[in-house]
């Protein structure tokens, strides 16, 4: 450990860590700088972005030793008065979705509008072409980038200056307890400014509500929401995460039948219970007798805060379902906040998954919105001596229409929180044509922390005498630890602890770095178990000869395919991690979570306490995309808190989060289908491996039945020389896609003639039943055999639309997504171990490869049904029919291999 005295947004600071500590780790764990982001620790995604005199650096590569005399510039000192040119066109543009790269994209695009004041389209690829985005935001940062560039030039001089210094935090010593944590946090949600970092329990939040004095408060009950009665006893079976493939899923297996939109499984809503009803009727001063599953809360001075029960990871949930209640509220938009709810039974299902948060929150919402305006109306009423019906409610106030008098929320909550709770059956919700709010693009919520380094994801969480942790875990599925030599990894700097935990070995250390370091210095010995042996070119062949043997009964006009999809990681941005601190009687967690109520029973399996002593925070998740379902990440955090006894933060590096995935199943489609009937087509399926983890991956089973069902039309179509989009337009199974179909195929210009090595393919796929999708992709496949993706266009019917610009960033990173999967994504395995390690072995689609992405929206007077997973499934089927059309070549197995459309 040696002192190192540096220069950090303007400020001086002199600090001790071990000269070979990469910078990130000293901003992060010793300063609390948490701006800069870890993503893969190898130089490869660009997420901990920072200025080293001037030129962007990988903070993750650059040693503490090396920095000296320097100055270093870090995301919270970007700017020098006010939002950074570029924090405002990030803004301006909605460019965020989960937001966790972004710091890192912002600090990479301000280095090249310093060095290149007007940046053409390929010069910001060239520059942004190293920082990585998961969510797909490419599209919206060129645009963003360019805006910044037009603003700084109509700017005065100085506008990207270091901005005042931000303070550096140094962490205070280790603390006794932290039953408590974050209780300061409550003095702001009672001034009603909540934001996206609060994270307090239900106790807390009533204890504040009642001593902030005033104030309106209400609950509601979502359907199947009922909190259990008083004398229900506690819950205490075991946890159980997803289960692997069974041994019936194997190769070989009776026919699986169609695959088809109408028998893919699919997520539930929660069953309504007999007991529950939207609203409750309770008696006056809610305050003190509620114990709702959401809060509505209106202070005095109109801040209305709500409470939302599901992850946010990027979909836009927090800011849409604050959107429903403001729109029934009729509140001021500005002065609408939004505060994360705890893990709690009260809050009903807290899955975050399916694209279900709208569809289970949309009818709930309204009525909490219309049962406030409702009570806010007869208290302005009763103050002025008037019939209600005589008075509406408008952006934030009640308004007498005869005199135009008027009185703001803020001055009513106090009497309108003494009225009785009007009955649900008495509420009158708007009439859709009268939206206001909703139908509109709103900005994200948390935007501007995401764009500044406020923003507080689970792996930015600081909490006083914190240790971290990082686990050594068996690289073959099922493994475990045979023995284990510690002497290295103790011997490190900083190590505290070593010790074996369920899933591997365990470091505990005083920084990040140190637990690295000491996780890569252990030696262990590992029992393979049975899955030693396993082999992606085995399989693969195994597979392909089960397949062979199926037979399928031909026709005249019969077409038969094998399609194979391979296993598929998640690879969100942030890897696993969760913080944990657990005493002698009480558990305290901050996991980044999709499944709170699942992280809850887990660490109640495994400290032994009651519901009431154990405490889930949902920070940011930065991305989820199904992986966030398991709670592997916070058994981990909460055994190895259960043994130092002090807060841990649990980090793994980029090589757990891809080698300890939960995937994507590999499968293999043997299909046959008449061009008679083209939707109706007989499969058998041969999926996956009992042995390798299998979990939800964005659009989850939907994927695969797009994938075979619409490429196997395309491929019966040109059988019988029929135009592919003609071809599904005449086939009944198709009627609900029709509308969507039609609209692609006219803005994509569909039928008119490209140039060679080009082409289009179409695809349209339901997922869910919910949300209809088509879309047309358009490429250039080129000698070499690369494909580059020109264009996209997709076309949604999601029922009615809540934020039009989260829709269009929904589909865009969708389709991303898709894209990266068709084209770069495989999982493989020798001798028992995943291949790939990060993001050099497997790869993302980047700022250069990103297509043009046009989104349409049908109008609909269906209720919302859904949008973050939609664009997935259609995408890969569209993608490899554009390749025939371009090339003649079918591709049926992913990825896409350029050797084999090479022509040169």
């Amino acid at each position: 450990m040696s002192s190192h005295t540096l220069t950090i947004n303007g400020r001086q600071q002199t600090v001790d860590a071990a000269a070979d500590m990469p910078l990130l780790w000293l901003l992060r764990d010793i300063l609390g700088l948490t701006g800069s982001k870890y993503g893969c620790g190898a130089g490869l995604c660009g997420a901990c972005t920072v200025h080293l005199d001037g030129q962007p650096v990988h903070a993750c590569l650059t040693p503490v030793a090396s920095v000296a005399g320097k100055e270093i510039v870090t995301i919270e000192g970007l700017s020098i008065s006010g939002p950074h040119p570029l924090q405002q066109t990030w803004l301006s543009e909605n460019v965020p979705q989960c937001g966790y790269c972004q710091p890192g994209q912002i600090m990479r695009a301000a280095a090249l509008l310093a060095s290149r004041p007007d940046p053409s389209d390929q010069e910001i690829d060239e520059a942004m072409a190293g920082n990585l985005c998961r969510c797909g935001t490419y599209q919206r940062i060129r645009r963003a980038i360019h805006a910044a560039a037009q603003l700084r030039s109509s700017s005065s001089p100085g506008g990207t200056a270091n901005h005042e210094p931000a303070a550096i935090v140094v962490l205070p010593p280790p603390s006794r307890k932290m039953a408590a944590s974050m209780l300061a946090i409550t003095g702001a949600i009672a001034l009603g400014t909540v934001s996206a970092n609060s994270n307090i329990n239900r106790r807390d939040f009533l204890k504040v509500s009642t001593l902030a004095g005033a104030g309106l408060v209400l609950g509601i009950y979502l359907p199947g929401c009922q909190p259990p009665p008083p004398d229900a006893p506690e819950l205490t079976t075991a946890p159980t995460s997803t289960p692997l493939p069974a041994a019936t899923s194997q190769p070989g297996d009776s026919p699986a039948g169609p695959i088809t939109s109408e028998n893919t499984p699919r997520p539930a809503a929660e069953p309504a219970s007999p007991h529950s009803t939207p609203v409750v009727e309770a008696a006056p001063n809610p305050t003190s007798s509620f114990s709702p599953n959401i809060f509505l809360r209106i202070d005095n001075n109109g801040v209305v805060t709500v409470t939302v029960p599901r992850s946010e990871m990027g979909q836009g949930i927090r800011t849409a379902l604050a959107m429903i209640v403001a729109e029934e509220l009729d509140a001021n938009w500005a002065d609408v906040r939004v505060s994360q709810a705890p893990a709690d039974p009260s809050y009903g299902s807290q899955d975050t998954h399916g694209s279900l948060s709208i569809i289970e929150c949309y009818a709930p919402l309204r009525k909490a919105g219309a049962m406030a305006r409702t009570m806010l109306v007869a208290a302005a009423a009763g103050i002025w001596g008037v019939d209600a019906d005589a008075c509406d409610a408008e952006n934030g106030a009640v308004v007498h229409q005869q005199s135009g008098r008027q009185l703001p929320y803020g001055e009513l909550v106090d009497i309108a929180a003494a009225i009785p709770l009007p009955a649900a059956r008495d509420l009158t919700l708007k009439d859709p044509q009268q939206f206001r709010l909703i139908g509109t693009s709103q900005p994200g919520i948390d935007n501007a922390r995401l764009v500044d380094g406020r923003a507080v994801f689970g792996i930015d969480i600081q909490l006083p005498g914190m240790l971290y942790a990082a686990v050594a875990r068996c690289p073959v599925f099922g493994g475990s630890v045979a023995s284990v030599d510690t002497s290295q990894a103790e011997a490190v700097e900083g190590v505290r602890q070593v010790f074996t935990i369920d899933s591997g070995v365990a470091v505990v250390a005083d920084n990040t770095w140190a637990a690295l370091q000491g996780q890569q210095r252990l030696i262990i010995s590992w029992d393979q178990g049975a899955n030693g042996a396993l082999n992606s070119d085995a399989t693969r062949q195994w597979f392909t000869d089960q397949t062979a043997a199926i037979q399928n009964a031909a026709g005249s006009q019969t077409v038969e395919a094998v399609y194979g999809m391979p296993f598929l990681a998640h690879m969100t941005m942030s890897p696993m991690n969760c913080v944990a601190h657990v005493g002698d009687d009480f558990c305290e967690v901050w996991a980044p979570t999709q499944r709170p109520a699942l992280a809850k029973q887990r660490a109640r399996t495994i400290t032994g306490l009651p519901a009431d002593a154990v405490t889930v925070h949902i920070p940011l998740l930065g991305g989820g995309f199904g992986r966030r379902r398991e709670d592997d990440f916070v058994a981990e955090a909460v055994q190895i808190a259960q043994v130092v006894k002090l807060p841990v933060k649990l980090i793994w590096t980029r090589e757990d989060d891809i080698q300890h995935d939960f995937y994507h199943p590999l499968s293999y489609q043997k299909v046959s289908a008449e061009a008679a009937a083209p939707g109706r087509f007989r499969v058998q399926a041969s999926r996956s491996l009992s042995a390798v983890p299998a979990g939800a991956w964005r659009s989850a089973t939907n994927l695969t039945p797009a994938f075979v069902r619409e490429c196997l039309v395309d491929e019966l179509a040109a059988a019988v020389g029929a135009d592919p989009l003609e071809m599904r337009l005449g086939d009944s199974t198709y009627a609900a896609l029709k509308p969507v179909l039609e609209m692609a195929a006219l803005n994509a210009d569909w039928g008119t003639p490209l140039p060679s090595g080009q082409g289009r393919g179409i695809a349209a796929f339901s997922t869910w039943d919910r949300s209809h999708v088509a879309e047309v992709v358009q490429v250039t496949v080129r000698q070499d055999g690369r494909v580059r993706v020109d264009k996209v266009v997709c076309v949604i019917d999601c029922g009615l639309v809540i934020n039009p610009e989260m829709v269009a960033a929904q589909m865009e990173g969708g389709i991303v997504y898709g894209l990266t999967a068709a084209l770069k994504g495989e999982i493989t395995l020798k001798d028992g171990r995943v291949e790939q390690s990060n993001f050099h072995d497997y790869p993302i689609l980047t700022i250069d490869e990103m297509p043009l992405i046009e989104v349409h929206t049908l109008p609909s007077d269906r209720v919302p049904q859904g949008v973050g997973e939609m664009s997935v499934p259609p995408v890969i089927p569209a993608l490899l029919n554009a390749i025939f059309n371009a090339t003649g070549r079918r591709i049926r197995h992913l990825p896409v291999q350029p050797e084999t459309l090479r022509t040169s």
